[in-house]
């Protein structure tokens, strides 16, 4: 039996207990893994969908405690091979801290600004009114046309506008081709939903979030804007933009029939990237000259 084989026991016609080895270990470790990670997807996506991020914390913090049981096992076999290697315990010990920093490095920025973005984030209906909007781009198919989750930002952006929760649309997005336009593919889109084209103002070059949040407070001089993109992204981008002195709050978009998991894994390496750009490297982005959203009055 693999649980045998994996934690020690007798088995059939066996004098003595079969000893576990480190490819079955493993595999009971990912399968538990899987399991519970799949079991906390099921979850929020289910019994939690309307909060949008209530459960991005379960997500980063569910693998950990296998992580570690997976860190445990291989360094409990290796440390039994090591015992009598002064240089073999002294690289074990250098892994066990580098898998440890990693861990931390990855998950930690993911659970800081999920914590963040709690009190933050509202629906449509309940949202402060502001003046100005930010949507974010989210790619635009080969023919120009928006994908299904810009499709879902434009819309939840128009739905403010039309509430009077906001005066103005700013469509940031990448335009670094000829043939790749996000921000006027997005105001062709909220034209035919009804926005009148003077309420919508592009920023073409928001390549990142990151670009997007800076752009918004040296390029077109907001300070105080609601955020409109998909729960996954919302922590990273509410973190950025105020982290960046641009007070923001945020309204979940609709999202694509794509993974919600895989989104939430991959939000946890973007805003590990974040967290640097924020505190360390603090990169600037494509400027040029200013471009107010509202023009000062004389």
């Amino acid at each position: 039996m693999l649980l045998q084989a994996c934690f020690g026991g007798k088995g059939m016609g066996e004098e003595k207990p079969s000893r576990p080895t480190i490819a079955h270990q493993v595999i009971v470790v990912g399968f538990g893994a899987v399991l519970l990670w799949a079991t906390a997807f099921y979850w929020w996506y289910y019994a939690a969908r309307q909060s949008r991020i209530g459960f991005l914390c379960t997500f980063s913090v569910v693998p950990l405690p296998f992580l570690i049981w997976l860190v445990a096992i291989l360094v409990g076999k290796i440390a039994r091979r090591a015992r009598r290697s002064q240089r073999l315990r002294f690289a074990m010990w250098l892994v066990i801290v580098l898998a440890v920093m990693g861990i931390v490095a990855l998950f930690l920025p993911r659970l800081i600004t999920a914590l963040h973005a709690r009190q933050r984030v509202f629906s449509v209906a309940d949202v402060p009114q502001k003046r100005v909007a930010v949507v974010f781009g989210a790619g635009i198919t080969r023919d120009g046309r928006p994908t299904l989750d810009l499709a879902y930002r434009v819309t939840t952006a128009a739905e403010l506008y039309f509430t009077g929760k906001v005066d103005k649309l700013l469509m940031s997005g990448d335009n670094r081709f000829v043939n790749y336009d996000e921000p006027t593919a997005m105001r062709r889109y909220a034209m035919t939903l009804g926005v009148p084209g003077e309420a919508i103002v592009l920023d073409y070059a928001g390549r990142r979030t990151y670009d997007t949040c800076y752009r918004a407070r040296d390029i077109f001089q907001v300070q105080d804007v609601i955020l409109v993109t998909q729960g996954y992204h919302l922590p990273r981008a509410l973190y950025t933009c105020n982290a960046l002195g641009v007070k923001a709050i945020g309204v979940a978009a609709g999202q694509g029939g794509h993974s919600h998991l895989f989104d939430n894994v991959r939000e946890c390496l973007a805003t590990a990237l974040a967290f640097g750009d924020v505190h360390v490297s603090r990169p600037v982005p494509v400027l040029g000259e200013p471009e107010p959203v509202f023009v000062p009055e004389a």
